[in-house]
């Protein structure tokens, strides 16, 4: 499987639907990790007739059963009944998964989401997997038929689809099944010699022969530079702007400011991952055996 992430081509009063779903996702994630971090001294009685601690899972199963059963039927909460069922499940869905993760060791606590930070959710069709006709348009199961600004070439189906903003872009992404793809002829071809990259500061980084010790930098490229220039001049400008902190709401050109933030943010960011996958893509199809010039291969 693999994702297939498009932009989508939104009006205004679309965009405001988008970012309402996103709060109220935000919000149930937050009611439920307010609800775990509130009941972390709950107990229960094992088989052994020991009292033991709530694991995470029972915790925020209890959290899920007060929201549906108590949360949305209060008057001041009526405004949920607006949005989709699968937006809020989607969310305990998710706060389970960051404590998955954090049980692991693969991150961190979990910690509540702000407005400012990035903006998605997930809703889902409850029969089994939808089918996505090729075009510029697509449907998502409980919010509509919306555009997009790039074609789909193919029919393909998914049940699962998040829908996230980087910047002030609206994004929907859906994952999809694919028999594995044969090996390419080119392949066939790479050196058998071992190469080894070490990550630089000043450079990207540094791919050289271990046997022959022979070095080759890789600079990134200048698009990326001039980019971030850009971004220190817009931050230098700016920079007697009201833009909040310590108590204070930014002011409206505040507000503007941070937009237009994102957008230079997002384009570095786009400049960036495709100069990593072209030159990922270009060391794969050459060489065979890579490593970190740490390590011996």
């Amino acid at each position: 499987m693999y994702a297939k992430k498009l932009e989508l081509k939104l009006s205004n009063q679309e965009r405001s639907k988008m970012a309402q779903c996103a709060a109220y996702a935000r919000f149930v994630y937050n009611y439920g990790l307010s609800m775990v971090n509130g009941t972390s001294g709950m107990t229960k009685v094992n088989k052994c007739g020991q009292k033991v601690s709530l694991s995470y899972s029972l915790r925020i199963l209890e959290a899920k059963k007060v929201f549906t059963n108590y949360v949305k039927k209060q008057p001041e909460y009526a405004w949920i009944n607006n949005y989709s069922s699968r937006i809020y499940q989607s969310a305990f869905q998710h706060l389970g998964e960051a404590f998955k993760r954090y049980k692991e060791g693969i991150s961190k606590y979990p910690k509540l989401k702000r407005k400012k930070d990035r903006q998605s959710f997930t809703v889902y069709d409850g029969n089994g997997k939808v089918k996505i006709n090729p075009g510029k348009k697509i449907k998502i199961p409980t919010l509509g038929t919306f555009r997009l600004w790039e074609s789909i070439p193919y029919t393909t189906a998914s049940q699962t689809f998040t829908i996230s903003r980087t910047a002030e872009k609206w994004f929907v992404s859906f994952s999809i099944e694919t028999s594995l793809l044969p090996a390419h002829s080119l392949l066939d071809e790479r050196s058998e010699e071992t190469f080894g990259i070490d990550v630089g500061v000043k450079q990207f980084a540094s791919i050289g022969n271990l046997e022959l010790g022979e070095n080759a930098l890789v600079s990134l490229p200048g698009s990326i530079k001039l980019e971030q220039l850009k971004i220190a001049k817009f931050q230098w400008r700016n920079r007697n702007k009201q833009l909040g902190g310590q108590g204070k709401p930014p002011s409206k050109n505040g507000i503007k400011y941070y937009k237009k933030l994102a957008k230079y943010h997002g384009r570095v960011k786009n400049l960036r991952r495709d100069f990593i996958e072209k030159t990922t893509t270009n060391l794969a199809s050459k060489v065979k055996h890579v490593c970190a010039r740490k390590f011996k291969c």
